[in-house]
């Protein structure tokens, strides 16, 4: 089993069974029994970004708080992935219709129960660890 994290405040995460996304959701809920495998999102700063360096620094804090607690109950070192290499250069506003189109359509039904009750603005974590764990699972979006 592969648990997929996107490290915000509010951390997506997605399980993959093999290469089929099965559970994701935000935040905790991803600590379940059985993973194998975990791959957390690397913060990147980009010379260009408009993010506040502050802010990047607190995704690398969270992506080792989570490295922290995937080691905790798995004892799984994780893999760390950089947005570059699982998304390239594209926006969420292009790259989140590529995610959904890549899923079957039992995997989209997964996706969109877990986005229930999640306010809009913090959907796109869990749709961006759905992401990460296509990309990890050689299904890149």
């Amino acid at each position: 089993m592969l648990l997929a994290i996107d490290p915000g405040v509010d951390s997506g995460w997605a399980h993959f069974d093999g290469k089929r996304l099965v559970a994701c959701g935000l935040n905790d809920g991803c600590l379940r029994p059985g993973v194998t495998r975990a791959v957390i999102e690397r913060p990147f700063f980009f010379a260009r970004s408009k993010a506040p360096p502050a802010d990047i620094i607190t995704l690398a804090l969270n992506a080792a708080h989570w490295a922290g607690r995937v080691w905790s109950a798995y004892g799984v070192d994780p893999e760390y992935v950089e947005p570059a290499k699982w998304k390239g250069p594209v926006k969420k506003e292009v790259h989140h219709p590529r995610i959904w189109a890549k899923l079957e359509p039992d995997e989209r039904a997964v996706l969109a129960k877990s986005c229930e009750g999640v306010a809009p603005s913090k959907r796109n974590n869990v749709v961006d660890a759905v992401g990460i764990g296509l990309y990890a699972v050689g299904r890149r979006a």
